[in-house]
C-alpha cells in the first residue's frame, strides 16, 4: 500500500524529468515547444513538491503525502483503509458474503472513522451474516447502513437506499417500506448493470407490476459477467424475489404480502 501511494508523486517527478529532459533536447529548435515543455517542467515540479506536504486529518479528500505518513506510522486511519481494501478485493474477486473470513468479519465491525468507510464497513456483515442465515443481524447491519449514509455523498446514499429496499422486500417482507424508500433512489444510476435490474424488480413488485418484475429478474440473471462463486448468491436472492413476486397480487401487493408475513 506504501508503494501505490508513493507512485502517485513519483509518476509526477518523473513526468517532470522527461519533460526536462526533453526541453534540453529540443532547446533552440522549436520557440513554441520549448515554451510548452518549460511549463510542463514546472508544472509537474510544483505539484510535486506541494503533494509532500500533507492536508488536515479532517480534510474530505486526502492527499497521497497523508495518506502515506497514515501508513508509515499505521495509524487507525491506515487500518480503516486496509479494511476498505481487503473488502473491496474479495469482492472483486467474487467471493460469496458467507465465506468472508470470519476474522474481518470481527475487524469490520469494531472498526469506526469515516462513515464512508464504515457504510462499506455495514454492508459487508450484513451481506455475510443474511447469507449464512443470521436475519436478526443482517437486519440490524442493513439499518446501521442506512443510518451511515445519512452523512455520506449523494451517490452512496442512493446505492446504499437501493439496497435496502431490496432487503426490505426479501428479509422483512414489507413492500411498503421498499416502496417509501425508493422515492428518493435514482436507478437509472445504479451499478453495475446486474445490481440495477435487481433494484429494478424490486421497485416493479412494490408498484404491483408483476410482469415487469418477472422480467427484470431475467434481466438480472443475464446480466452476471461470470460464475464466480458471489453471483450464486444474487441467484438465491432473486430466486427468493421471484417466489415473493408469483405469490403477490398485482393490484394489491402490500397487503398481500404483510399477510403472507404474518
Amino acid at each position: 500500500m506504501l508503494a501505490v501511494v508513493a507512485a502517485g508523486p513519483m509518476a509526477t517527478l518523473l513526468t517532470g524529468l522527461g519533460a526536462a529532459c526533453l526541453l534540453v533536447w529540443f532547446a533552440g529548435s522549436d520557440l513554441w515547444l520549448a515554451r510548452f515543455l518549460s511549463a510542463l517542467v514546472e508544472l509537474n515540479f510544483f505539484l510535486f513538491v506541494l503533494g509532500l506536504f500533507p492536508n488536515a486529518e479532517a480534510a474530505k479528500a486526502r492527499n497521497d503525502a497523508r495518506l502515506f505518513y497514515s501508513l508509515l506510522r499505521n495509524t487507525p486511519e491506515a487500518q480503516q483503509i486496509l479494511l476498505y481494501h481487503l473488502v473491496t478485493q474479495l469482492q472483486i474477486a467474487g467471493v460469496r458474503p458467507r465465506d468472508y473470513p470470519q476474522r474481518v468479519i470481527f475487524k469490520l465491525a469494531q472498526a469506526s472513522g469515516r462513515a464512508e468507510m464504515c457504510v462499506v464497513y455495514a454492508n459487508a456483515i450484513g451481506l455475510w451474516a443474511f447469507d449464512r442465515g443470521d436475519l436478526a443481524s443482517a437486519d440490524a447491519w442493513d439499518k446501521r447502513a442506512m443510518d451511515l449514509s445519512e452523512f455520506c455523498n449523494l451517490k452512496l446514499q442512493n446505492s446504499t437506499a437501493a439496497a435496502s429496499a431490496c432487503l426490505d422486500v426479501i428479509l422483512r417482507g414489507d413492500l411498503r417500506a421498499a416502496a417509501n424508500k425508493f422515492v428518493d433512489v435514482q436507478l437509472e444510476t445504479l451499478s453495475p448493470r446486474w445490481l440495477r435490474h435487481r433494484c429494478k424488480a424490486v421497485y416493479w413488485l412494490t408498484a404491483g407490476n408483476i410482469p415487469e418484475t418477472l422480467a427484470e429478474i431475467a434481466r438480472a440473471q443475464y446480466s452476471f459477467p461470470n460464475r464466480l462463486p458471489y453471483y450464486d448468491f444474487e441467484r438465491m436472492l432473486l430466486g427468493g424475489l421471484h417466489r415473493i413476486a408469483i405469490t403477490t397480487q398485482p393490484r394489491d401487493p402490500i397487503s398481500r404480502l404483510a399477510g403472507r408475513a404474518s
